[in-house]
């Protein structure tokens, strides 16, 4: 896939340089591919619910998956526009495992739909984030 170009960038509106908690991160080669994939994904969400759509993306979440630009997905997550592009963005998150940015996800979910909610604590299972998990049982119980 080409270099994309600052249009494409733009498409998810992320900066040079971003914060996840205390942490500041810069856009990376890999980082911008990744967003390019998750743009294209994006747009070829189907406007009526098909639970197949993937199948047909499955190279471009693979080669995703397999950059694991873990700080952009998180960021992406943090400051989607919408929450389509949050949803996909943060099973994204959960396939690349580690856990960078559990405790702001957490913070997510704490604000978010039961849906949001739903597709974070399946990513922190995927993290491998057990004392966020914990947490966010804790909440949901209550």
């Amino acid at each position: 896939m080409r270099r994309p170009s600052e249009g494409q960038r733009r498409a998810i509106h992320v900066q040079q340089k971003y914060r996840i908690g205390k942490n500041r991160y810069r856009v990376l080669g890999r980082d911008e591919n990744a967003l390019v994939r998750l743009q294209h994904l994006r747009q070829c969400v189907p406007r009526r619910p098909n639970p197949y759509w993937l199948l047909a993306h499955r190279r471009v979440i693979r080669e995703i998956v397999l950059a694991k630009p873990r700080a952009i997905l998180t960021h992406v997550v943090l400051d989607a526009p919408d929450d389509q592009t949050r949803m996909l963005a943060l099973w994204l998150r959960g396939l690349c495992g580690g856990a960078l940015g559990a405790n702001e996800l957490l913070q997510l979910a704490k604000v978010s739909s039961a849906r949001v909610q739903r597709l974070t604590a399946r990513a922190l299972y995927r993290m491998g984030a057990w004392a966020q998990l914990r947490e966010l049982e804790g909440i949901a119980c209550r």
